[in-house]
């Protein structure tokens, strides 16, 4: 939300995860405060705490807030054990779907189609009888 201009700060805006970072639930957690003490090597969950604070203090003093596409379009994004476990799990639902590696990180990520073009023809001939006109049914209109 600081990216698209409804906050300044992660702080002013109360459904994402800083706030369970900075003041820890304590029952009914999302975030696995253990688990972020051992991949960030910090000592405790205070470490925590300021590794989160120093991150996004840098991150907001950089002109360039550029939007990660694979932590919104991705299916799984981590370590390449991880990410090939989640397609694994995932089945048949994986099928056409492929790990890509970028700068050590791994991602699960359907290939992008196009729909214009297969489907373009099938759709000019509705384009006509898929038409309303308001002013031709006076008494349907909402008063």
């Amino acid at each position: 939300m600081v990216r698209a201009g409804v906050v300044s700060h992660p702080e002013e805006w109360p459904f994402c995860g800083y706030h369970e970072i900075q003041n820890p639930r304590q029952r009914y957690g999302i975030i696995g405060h253990q688990k972020l003490i051992t991949l960030l090597q910090v000592r405790d969950l205070q470490g925590v705490q300021e590794t989160c604070r120093n991150y996004i203090k840098e991150a907001l003093g950089s002109k360039y807030q550029l939007r990660e596409s694979k932590w919104s379009e991705a299916i799984a994004v981590g370590s390449k054990r991880f990410v090939e476990a989640t397609k694994d799990r995932l089945g048949i639902k994986a099928k056409g779907r492929r790990v890509l590696e970028e700068d050590g990180s791994y991602e699960v990520r359907k290939p992008a189609a196009a729909y214009g073009r297969d489907f373009a023809p099938k759709n000019t001939f509705l384009r006509l009888n898929n038409t309303y006109f308001w002013n031709v049914y006076p008494a349907i209109l909402i008063r």
